[in-house]
């Protein structure tokens, strides 16, 4: 008995090493990246956010594109918060919802579609920060977009760099 253990912890370290064993590589096989499409950002203005999300991987990925609330781009979480913390950004009802946090119940439609991107594509989509947050004060802020990868893609959150933004009155 304690042979076949040993035979079989080989062939498995065997595997391993010689790389035959299905694995992902350490790197995330997408890049996620944001900017302000507007640099001149007033109060009551609307903030479009731009995302990139580019397949760094040698396969074509096939990725889903939610449309929910009346909040198109609804696979991605948006965290923005003041960079004074005097007080926090009130959530939009999208924002809530995509967030699994407790929202009155409304009703809304939404959309799956799916898109493959081939190595090296980027995909280029655009978020409404208004429809996620309020956002009814000047100040300055930070922004960072989420994706979850698909367990496929071994899973996990694919995390954006952070935006600066500076709301005036204008």
């Amino acid at each position: 008995m304690n042979i076949r253990k040993a035979v079989c912890s080989v062939v498995l370290i065997t595997l391993i090493d010689s790389g035959s064993w299905p694995a992902y590589s350490e790197t995330a096989p997408l890049a996620l990246s944001i900017e302000v499409t507007d640099h001149s950002i007033g109060l009551g203005k609307d903030i479009h956010i731009a995302v990139s999300l580019k397949n760094t991987s040698s396969h074509s990925i096939r990725m889903a594109n939610l449309s929910a609330a009346g909040s198109p781009n609804f696979e991605y979480k948006v965290d923005l918060r003041r960079l004074d913390a005097a007080s926090s950004v009130e959530k939009e009802y999208p924002e809530k919802l995509r967030r699994n946090e407790p929202v009155a119940p409304k009703a809304f439609t939404g959309s799956i579609t799916f898109v493959d991107l081939a190595p090296g594509e980027t995909r280029r989509d655009d978020i409404l920060l208004n429809t996620r947050y309020q956002i009814d004060q000047v100040g300055k802020y930070v922004v960072q977009v989420e994706r979850e990868l698909p367990p496929d893609l071994g899973g996990g959150v694919l995390k954006s760099n952070q935006l600066q933004l500076e709301i005036s009155r204008q």
